[in-house]
């Protein structure tokens, strides 16, 4: 339950900082590296890494590890 407790509020935590993460990533991207990704592609994937090592971590230390599912970040397809 904590694990997914933790995962939720990692999901939601980056779902509020969305727009200054963004904003970050554009600043970031050069002009070569733009015309190839688009910023939100790679939020979305450092999201997704986010909350995988997040749930990695917390196995590793011992918390329960019981079963997340995609509706715990509608916000992040591709997380299973």
């Amino acid at each position: 339950r904590q694990q997914n407790d933790s995962t939720l509020a990692l999901a939601r935590f980056l779902e509020l900082k969305r727009g200054a993460l963004l904003g970050f990533i554009e600043k970031q991207l050069g002009a070569g590296l733009r015309k190839k990704v688009e910023p939100d592609d790679i939020f979305q994937e450092a999201a997704v890494e986010a909350v995988k090592r997040l749930d990695r971590a917390m196995a590793r230390e011992g918390f329960s590890a019981s079963s997340r599912t995609s509706s715990f970040l509608p916000a992040f397809p591709g997380v299973p």
